[in-house]
């Protein structure tokens, strides 16, 4: 399943949750660049906001390797 939520936002939210037996196939690079690239060419937009966990290193490896970058850490209850 994959989300893009706040389209009207300069930066609109990308979401993305694989069951485990997809995991590591490169599918979920593969949807977040989709939905990049989507919201670029229909939407105009130059940049999203992909949060992850910093313990979910696959999450990061995916940002990292669409050339995200850090913009803020919170911390969770």
């Amino acid at each position: 399943m994959a989300s893009f939520e706040d389209a009207d936002s300069v930066s609109p939210e990308l979401g993305l949750w694989l069951k485990e037996s997809a995991h590591r196939q490169g599918f979920g690079r593969e949807v977040v660049a989709a939905l990049v690239e989507w919201g670029h060419a229909t939407l105009g937009k130059g940049s999203f906001i992909y949060p992850v966990a910093v313990q979910n290193t696959a999450s990061r490896r995916i940002a990292e390797n669409l050339h995200g970058e850090i913009i803020r850490q919170t911390h969770g209850s």
